[in-house]
């Protein structure tokens, strides 16, 4: 049944469910975006939301509110940081294949995740960004959790929190699927280079391999990485619409 009018408890309960996705999931719940912005936007989408989501199962003493918004929110957690976990893969790609290629020193503060990442693994996070933007990779998300509304209820998700804690380990598997994958290129490129070099200082001992071999192994690297994203677009679009779907799992009918 669809809350007829304006219903406070269901903008509520559909409020702390998008909280806890803005909390958790990149771009909303990036450190760059300020804690009012996301907020503003939030109460937005709740109140459009409002009208066609269904009512509320939640009895009317405080306690029971309480405890289902806690639920609501943890769900949102749930749901925001298991998409997360694609990018969390393509970052540790990038800091792989940096560190193979000898740009482990060149570290930045990374404003998405507030933390110091190499290069490489900025440049990669960019460039999976870029493809999740350029097919409409967030509107899957965001339309996802507009129809979880449908299937679990606002002040219902307690199963689909049930679910979330039993498959986040799961998905959490694939933040090293997703890292391996994108970073392979990069490393056993540099792998075979390094081979070569050492053969190569054992043939010609009077060659200063040391020095020649850094810059080869960061140009062939750079290469590599650049040569391989037309590639790895299709990765990038995979991996994230494999997370989007493990994220909405929770919410989905079983």
């Amino acid at each position: 049944m669809v809350a007829t009018g304006f219903n406070m408890l269901a903008v509520l309960l559909v409020t702390m469910r998008l909280t806890g996705l803005a909390a958790s999931a990149q771009v909303l719940g990036a450190n760059m975006v300020p804690w009012r912005v996301r907020l503003a936007l939030v109460i937005a989408v709740a109140i459009v939301l409002q009208p066609v989501v269904p009512a509320p199962r939640v009895g009317s003493s405080a306690l029971e509110i309480v405890a289902a918004s806690v639920v609501e929110l943890l769900v949102g957690l749930a749901v925001g940081f298991t998409a997360s976990i694609f990018f969390h893969g393509v970052r540790t790609a990038g800091q792989l294949a940096g560190i193979q290629m000898g740009l482990g020193f060149s570290a930045l503060v990374d404003p998405t995740f507030g933390e110091q990442t190499t290069v490489m693994a900025r440049w990669l996070g960019l460039a999976a960004w870029m493809v999740v933007i350029g097919f409409d990779g967030h509107h899957v998300l965001l339309r996802g959790l507009a129809e979880s509304f449908a299937w679990v209820p606002a002040g219902g998700a307690g199963t689909a929190l049930g679910r979330a804690v039993m498959a986040i380990p799961a998905a959490g598997a694939q933040l090293f699927v997703t890292a391996v994958v994108v970073a392979a290129p990069a490393v056993m490129i540099v792998l075979l280079l390094n081979v070569g070099m050492a053969l190569l200082a054992r043939a010609a001992p009077q060659l200063h391999i040391l020095v020649i071999g850094f810059i080869f192994t960061i140009t062939i690297g750079i290469c590599t990485v650049a040569f391989s994203l037309t590639g790895m677009a299709g990765v990038f679009r995979d991996g994230y619409l494999r997370m989007a779907q493990y994220a909405l799992s929770f919410c989905r009918p079983v």
